[in-house]
């Protein structure tokens, strides 16, 4: 969510080993700079280097910040899918929503807003579905009331 974006760089600055180098909201891509030789990051592969940070914004967001490998699929082949859901009043449902729709696999990336009530899946095809994103969701109680 484009609101989320100053929250997204607060919890940054909680970070000093992290610096931020650029933030695109459309593409939900940042790069960032860090000192390989910090014993947060020491001896870490890259894929490794991801998922120390996302702990990390994980637990000074309480949850609701983290991030992701950039996808190696390019995005001129990912399929958007517009979901208007039920029930999508506040910013921990948003936050659920988001949750259920980033963990499917083939999911690029995704967006919920509560002010929107409505949430956009970026996917690729060649992995998922249209019909196991809505089915997906259905299992973790998400009320999809239409699509575009």
């Amino acid at each position: 969510m484009r609101d989320r974006v100053d929250a997204f760089r607060a919890v940054l600055q909680q970070v000093p080993e992290v610096r931020l180098l650029e933030l695109d909201f459309e593409t939900a891509q940042a790069r960032f700079a860090y000192d390989p030789e910090h014993d947060l990051f020491r001896g870490l592969q890259p894929g490794q280097l991801i998922d120390r940070c996302h702990n990390r914004l994980q637990q000074l967001s309480r949850s609701t910040l983290g991030m992701r490998a950039v996808s190696s699929v390019p995005r001129e082949q990912w399929k958007r899918l517009d979901l208007q859901i039920a029930g999508l009043d506040c910013m921990a449902c948003s936050h659920a929503a988001y949750d259920a729709l980033i963990r499917i696999e083939g999911v690029e990336q995704a967006t919920a807003s509560f002010r929107d009530g409505k949430a956009t899946v970026w996917y690729n095809a060649a992995v998922t579905n249209q019909e196991l994103i809505v089915m997906t969701l259905k299992q973790r109680q998400v009320v999809v009331t239409g699509m575009e």
